[in-house]
Parts: structure tokens; sequence; C-alpha cells
């Protein structure tokens, strides 16, 4: 556990305590290992305080809001455990597909994988002057619209033991939230968890990438793969990269990509999961009248066009974005405008000029060490 989680407002302790305390550890390591003994989630766990983090849009709009659950600690320290195991178990028993999907598994920088193999590919296809076409999906709500039964599905296919799985799935059993919002006294709650997994708590992504990973080791079949892009040794082919729940397709040619997605409508059909065809956007580049150039590509979702990035746009996937011009001159825009932003910040706050240096120092640290390290951007 780290140091800077939050503690939850229900019982208002930290997993400082613990990690400062050897005799509460102790007694902590027996309560917990009867937890696992018996197969039983105390209900006193089975509860979190819902905090609302704008995301963009619309404040008015619920959907803005990213919903993160703030459990009591010796909940999340469980959980954590569960998930330490769960991790052992399916990749020392090569049940997981670790090659697609890269959100949030332990010791891995997936955004930075694949945002790097999508610039690459980009950077190759133009190169050799081939057609690419990408796609970036955007599911409605996928950590709050997966179902209780699809988990129990999904852990029952990787062979996780029974007593194990009732162990994760009784947590759900009588789950209830309070709902915080800002500036405001009222909660509401308590609200019964139906469906759905929490974002904040330890275990729940492991979860989201059990039940996905039924996709990923379909798209890993030989017939689904050699509708992507072949590049580097000539055997290697990229059709998909997963973060979580934010995926993206890639293939060479307009009728494949097309397919792809009718693939994983179908896939979403049967998870009971809900694409959102205008919160997605396509891109493609291809050989059009002599000429290597940006194109609009034709494709469809349940029946509705996606939107496509304009002539001379970007698109943005992992945070990175991504242009048909060069990589330079979107890194100095977004470097140019982190700095600006930053400057008009700090040179608004009502402290000395030193203190302005200091924060000044710590704005710039915090943000821009991600556009230096994902893009191109040369030390000039």
């Amino acid at each position: 556990m780290k140091c800077s989680s939050s503690p939850c407002p229900l019982d208002g302790m930290s997993v400082i305590i613990f990690k400062s305390c050897p005799i509460l550890r102790t007694y902590l390591a027996q309560l917990l290992a009867a937890c696992w003994q018996r197969g039983h989630f105390p209900r006193i766990w089975r509860r979190a305080t819902i905090t609302l983090i704008h995301k963009k849009g619309d404040t008015a709009d619920p959907q803005n809001f990213r919903p993160i659950a703030l459990q009591p600690v010796l909940g999340k320290i469980f959980n954590a455990c569960i998930r330490n195991r769960l991790w052992s178990f399916l990749t020392g028993n090569n049940l997981l597909d670790t090659s697609m999907q890269k959100g949030f598994w332990p010791g891995v920088d997936g955004v930075t994988e694949h945002t790097e193999l999508l610039s690459y590919l980009l950077s190759h296809q133009k190169k050799l002057k081939r057609d690419i076409y990408v796609v970036l999906l955007d599911l409605k709500n996928a950590f709050g619209e997966v179902h209780h039964s699809l988990i129990r599905f999904s852990l029952e296919h990787h062979h996780i033991p029974a007593e194990i799985i009732n162990l994760i799935m009784s947590q759900y059993t009588s789950f209830y939230l309070n709902v915080s919002a800002t500036n405001c006294s009222l909660n509401s709650g308590p609200v019964h968890v139906q469906r759905g997994v929490l974002q904040g708590d330890t275990l729940s992504p492991m979860l989201f990438n059990i039940v996905f990973d039924s996709l990923m080791s379909t798209l890993t079949v030989p017939q689904i793969q050699s509708h992507g892009i072949l590049w580097g040794d000539g055997i290697t082919r990229s059709l998909w990269t997963q973060f979580a729940d934010d995926a993206a397709v890639v293939c060479g040619r307009l009728r494949d990509t097309q397919l792809i997605l009718t693939f994983f409508q179908r896939w979403t059909a049967w998870a009971d999961l809900i694409i959102r065809p205008d919160k997605s956007f396509a891109y493609a580049a291809s050989q059009r009248n002599g000429r290597y150039q940006q194109v609009q590509p034709s494709l469809s979702i349940n029946g509705v066009s996606v939107p496509t990035i304009e002539q001379g746009g970007y698109m943005t996937y992992l945070g990175r974005r991504f242009s048909f011009a060069s990589d330079l001159s979107v890194a100095k825009e977004v470097s140019t405008a982190i700095t600006t932003e930053a400057l008009t910040f700090v040179g608004r706050l009502p402290i000395s000029p030193l203190l302005k240096c200091h924060a000044l120092n710590l704005q710039l640290r915090a943000h821009l060490s991600f556009p230096l390290s994902h893009y191109s951007l040369s030390q000039t």
C-alpha cells in the first residue's frame, strides 16, 4: 500500500499507522488470515464513500465526473492481498494475456509502450507510403457497467479456485456507497452496488482486466491478427492496443478496420457494454493522387458514423497527441502551452517572488515530465 493512499471518511484511518506500528501489523495479518481461511469479506468493509472528480465538460452532467471510491483501509489492504495472489496465480500459469492489455499491470509502463508503438506505426507507414487506419474507441462508463455475473464467469474461465471466487464476490453482496459532493454538506446514500467495479479499489482494476481478457485472447487468434499492420521482422503484426478501457484499433485497410469494429461491437453486445461512437475518433493516412496525405475514412459502429480527425488536426491517445505533421511541432505546441499556463497560474498567486519561483519549479516539474518523456523533443 502507498502512504499517499487517501483515507476513507467512514473510518478516518491511514495506512501509515500500520506501516509504522509492528504490533498492529501482527494483528492485521492474523485478521486477514482468518478472513482468507473462512472465505469471508467482513460486512463492515463493504462500504465506501464516493468522491466525484471533474474530468471535462459541463459540471451539471454527472457523466463528466469520475467517481473514486474511498474504502475502509482494512478492506483495501485485504483486496490488495487478493489482487497480488491473483496476479501470481494467473501469470505463473500463463492464464492472462498481457501483450495487448497494458493497464494496471505491476511493473509495466503501459502508457509509454502503447504510445511509442502507435507513434512508430504511424511514422513507419508514412515512410513507406502505406495506408494506415486508427480508431480510438470509447465505452460508456466501462467500470460501472460490468455485470457481476460476468465477473464470476470470467474468474471461472481463468480457473480461479471456487473458494476465492466466492470470497471476491461476497464483497459485492450488500455493498453500499455514499456519494459526497464538493461544497455540499449532504450525502446521498446509501446506494446499493448492483453492477460495476469500484474505481479506487485495489482489486477492481484486476477484475476489470480479467473480464476484458476474453476479448484480448480472441484478438490474438492468427485469423484476427492477420488484419493488423505488418512491421519489424516481417512477422510481427499490431492490431489492437488496450489500456484499461481505452482501446485503439490499427489496420492497414479500410475493410479490415470495419471488420474489427464489427467484431468489437458483437463482443460488447455479449458483455452488455455500450460503445459511444460519438466519443470515438477515426484517423487515416493513404496514398491518394500520387501524394501521401491524411484522409477521412468512412467507418461506423452500430450504424452510427465514427467522427473523423479533421485535416491538420490531431488525435489524443493516453494523453499523447498524434498528428499527420511531425511529432516535433506537436511537442513544441504542448510544451509551450504548459509553460505559459504554469507562468500565468503562478503569477497570479498572492505570494512573495521567492515562493513564486518555488511554486513554478513544482508546476513545471509536474506538468512537463509527461511531454518531455513521451515526445521526440530535441534538447534545443
